[in-house]
């Protein structure tokens, strides 16, 4: 089996892996592809030839894993259009079928993502770092990218329409035209990043690298550190707009966050984990999405890296979390992909700041009977499933007693609130528990707007 060394068409190529499986079944995959697919956009790699070192290629590259029974690993994939290498010139972009929305609360895809497009400068770049001798991961590229300091940033081809204000999803419709758009403000909406941190330095680049860089920036980004051993300043530093504020004591992510908008004045908050990365249209499509509709928390769809094993899972959302949290309390948006405007926060008293885990499932729970809340039909938003985070730690992960516990008396309180609703009752929408302010220090970065007393 051979691999073509040159290829010279800008538009995307196709790369079958068949680094594991025998000649015959490559061949079965091969017979399989389009018949208008022309010869040269398709590059095979057999088991022989575990690099893209031997070739030399152009604009976009396609890659799919051929499995034991020969199947064509594009087949249901929406074909990327033409001018994709054009408009997408650093992009990692796992490529997925179109997702279907749940109506209740999340639902992992049983399409994991195996596919993927690239930029081949990027890959050609991140090989240095990748084996030889062993297959690799497009998460492999991607940290291989992020050691060297080489800049990329996300994107997904998944047949998802783009224009958010026109989607032809029916219930994300229906909410962007329940509600007309508001009037053109005199002056543009302020946006803060708020990124609660606890040693996560390893990761915290691939964060920071990611909220600067969106098409829409941020305002301000303000890292907030939960007493780690040594604030992450070095790494703070290297991005000049950033800001760092330290807590002095571990006091959990939901007082941080309090904290911080209770100290200052933005119209919005986006929130963003320490260890994860947005993609770089995240900010704006959730800002355009929430102005257009006035509501009060966005997210978005999620990738969620699984760390261990080594793979990529679309996870979808319901479109219109009011509405799903009307049937069930679930867990119908993801904390970390949300913008929340701050007219929401202080109007349900903001977040449990008692708690040191659950807490943004406690805040959706009350915010639902306040506020509009959707999530956009796109991803924004790559997660890392890791071992000993909150989500994984024997202590406070999802199936520990003590989360558990929490998740019962949510259930119950939501009940109850339900149940009043229906009879015409007050409704209880106090933090759960509270915990005194605290004192944050500003050892560096750039001041943020302030709350005016």
């Amino acid at each position: 089996m051979t691999v073509t060394s040159t290829v010279t068409s800008t538009a995307p190529l196709l790369l079958l892996d068949g680094r594991f499986v025998s000649a015959e079944i490559v061949a079965v995959a091969m017979a399989k592809r389009p018949p208008d697919l022309p010869p040269h956009r398709c590059v095979v790699l057999g088991s022989e030839d575990f690099s893209f070192r031997e070739c030399t290629l152009r604009g976009w590259v396609g890659y799919g894993i051929v499995g034991e029974d020969g199947e064509w690993p594009f087949a249901g994939l929406p074909w990327p259009r033409e001018d994709f290498a054009h408009v997408t010139t650093n992009y990692l972009a796992p490529w997925l079928p179109s997702p279907r929305f749940p109506t209740e609360t999340a639902q992992a895809s049983p399409n994991v993502a195996t596919t993927w497009l690239a930029a081949v400068d990027l890959v050609q770049a991140g090989l240095t770092e990748l084996p030889g001798d062993r297959p690799w991961s497009l998460m492999a590229l991607a940290e291989s990218l992020e050691q060297r300091r080489i800049p990329f940033s996300w994107q997904v081809w998944a047949g998802v329409t783009e224009s958010l204000t026109k989607s032809s999803t029916e219930s994300l419709t229906q909410a962007l035209t329940d509600t007309p758009s508001s009037l053109p403000s005199k002056y543009p909406p302020t946006v803060l990043a708020i990124v609660p941190h606890y040693r996560c330095e390893p990761w915290l680049r691939r964060c920071l690298a990611a909220l600067v860089n969106q098409t829409r920036p941020p305002d301000g980004i303000v890292v907030v550190d939960d007493g780690s051993p040594v604030p992450p300043a070095e790494i703070v530093a290297e991005f000049p707009s950033v800001t760092l504020l330290t807590a002095p004591a571990t006091v959990g992510p939901y007082r941080l966050v309090q904290q911080v908008i209770q100290d200052t004045h933005y119209d919005y908050y986006l929130f963003q984990d320490a260890d994860d990365w947005s993609f770089s249209e995240r900010l704006a499509q959730l800002l355009a999405v929430a102005e257009h509709t006035q509501a009060d928390l966005i997210g978005t769809q999620e990738l969620r890296w699984e760390s261990e094993p080594d793979r990529l899972v679309p996870v979808h959302y319901p479109l219109d979390v009011n509405l799903a949290l009307a049937e069930k309390p679930g867990h119908p948006l993801l904390h970390p992909t949300s913008l929340v405007r701050r007219r929401l926060v202080m109007a349900v008293g903001g977040f449990a700041t008692g708690l040191h885990f659950g807490g943004d499932t406690e805040f959706l729970l009350r915010a639902a009977w306040v506020g509009r809340i959707l999530n956009l039909p796109s991803y924004g938003y790559l997660r890392q499933k890791r071992p000993h985070s909150l989500t994984t730690n024997p202590q406070t992960g999802l199936d520990s007693p003590a989360r558990q516990a929490l998740l019962q008396a949510l259930k119950q309180r939501a009940h109850q609130n339900r149940t009043a609703h229906q009879q015409g009752l007050p409704l209880d929408l106090r933090p759960l528990c509270q915990a005194p302010p605290i004192r944050l220090q500003h050892p560096i970065g750039p001041a943020l707007v302030a709350n005016q007393p």
